[in-house]
């Protein structure tokens, strides 16, 4: 390690992952294996929250406020954080030791609240102004009620992930709902408020690994494809370019069209109809750090599906290995679908068909963001 420390910046440049020069002082195979593992590490995001750790207690702690009506509840208990009802009424916070295991962090923040929408927020950002994307999670321990967490552009944001369980540690975890992303919210999402503890939120920014993810470019010249398959196995390009098309069931037809949105004015979006079971888009991608080339261990993938008729699973995986890791549950109303990958690494994203007899459905956007 000290050796390794004493390579000039340039040769760490010039090396990357692949192979050292003769000449760069690396003596033995075990200090260029050390070398180049110490340089493919993939550079950790900074948390774009202040704070994040509840580890800096505010000027004053604990704080009690009772709103007369809704909107900003002055600070929190914890430095850079502030508090805020939607509903008028009590919300408390306190800064208190950590009782989460193995944290990491030496402090956490308990919030109590009688409303609903009310809880803990931070501003990171001017509005209108941050990452388009961006993964934001956090550690929680519900006592009573529901929270979400949720990130957004200012007053715009709403709840991106639900807390599912009570007297236990819970990762939450979601891609930003709206966009740009630059105000983090944690909000009771009970009529009777909630009562709970966060040990650690994060927000990164994370790029999205897929590409033409909302449909903007064609595969050809002509804005649909129609394409029918005999044998399982490829089926070709779909009319969107980087998406092509997968039968695992045959005999089957496809029909896709990239088209205007009729979820976000001034978009694209692209419809799809396939006559079989687990038939649909398939886009392999890569990590978004060079030296990772199976790509990513772990990712948080979503997409706006509209479907007509049957129903559509996304999931993702590795390569082959792929499989459904969320299913659609509506008819005919946009709905967002999220799951983290199933398989790892990641590298291939699907939306298939998951009925019998085929789907009929609309792709507004999907996305693949590495997550740590």
């Amino acid at each position: 390690m000290q050796r390794r420390a004493l390579l000039s910046a340039a040769l760490l440049f010039s090396i990357a992952c692949g192979p050292v020069p003769e000449d760069a002082g690396v003596t033995d195979a075990s200090e260029l294996a050390s070398t180049e593992q110490g340089i493919c590490i993939t550079p950790r995001k900074p948390n774009l929250l202040s704070n994040g750790s509840f580890d800096t207690a505010g000027l004053v702690n604990p704080v009690t406020v009772t709103t007369p009506a809704p909107g900003s509840a002055g600070w929190s208990a914890a430095d850079g954080w502030t508090m805020f009802t939607n509903t008028p009424g009590y919300i408390y916070s306190r800064v208190l030791p950590s009782a989460r295991p193995n944290s990491g962090s030496s402090n956490m923040i308990q919030v109590n609240t009688l409303g609903w929408g009310n809880g803990l927020v931070q501003v990171f950002k001017p509005f209108g102004t941050g990452p388009q994307k961006a993964t934001a999670g956090a550690w929680v321990f519900v006592l009573r009620g529901k929270i979400g967490i949720g990130t957004g552009n200012g007053g715009n944001t709403g709840l991106d992930a639900l807390s599912q369980t009570t007297g236990q540690w819970e990762y939450l975890t979601a891609s930003n709902g709206v966009s740009p992303a630059n105000e983090f919210v944690i909000y009771s999402a009970d009529v009777g408020g909630a009562e709970f503890f966060v040990d650690t939120a994060t927000v990164l920014e994370m790029p999205n690994l897929l590409k033409n993810p909302d449909f903007d470019t064609l595969s050809g010249n002509t804005v649909s494809v129609t394409t029918s398959v005999s044998v399982p196995g490829g089926a070709g390009v779909s009319a969107a370019a980087n998406w092509t098309l997968f039968a695992n069931t045959a005999p089957a037809r496809f029909y896709t069209e990239v088209k205007s949105s009729t979820r976000v004015s001034g978009a694209r979006m692209m419809r799809v109809i396939t006559t079989a079971e687990r038939n649909g888009l398939v886009q392999v991608f890569q990590s978004d750090n060079p030296c990772d080339t199976d790509g990513p261990d772990h990712s948080l993938s979503g997409a706006w599906v509209y479907v007509r008729s049957g129903k559509v699973g996304l999931g993702t995986g590795n390569g082959g290995n792929t499989h459904i890791d969320v299913e659609s549950t509506t008819l005919n109303q946009w709905e967002w679908l999220q799951a983290p990958n199933g398989v790892s690494p990641a590298n291939e994203l699907i939306l298939y068909s998951t009925n019998a007899t085929g789907a009929d459905f609309d792709v507004d956007f999907a996305t693949v963001n590495q997550t740590p």
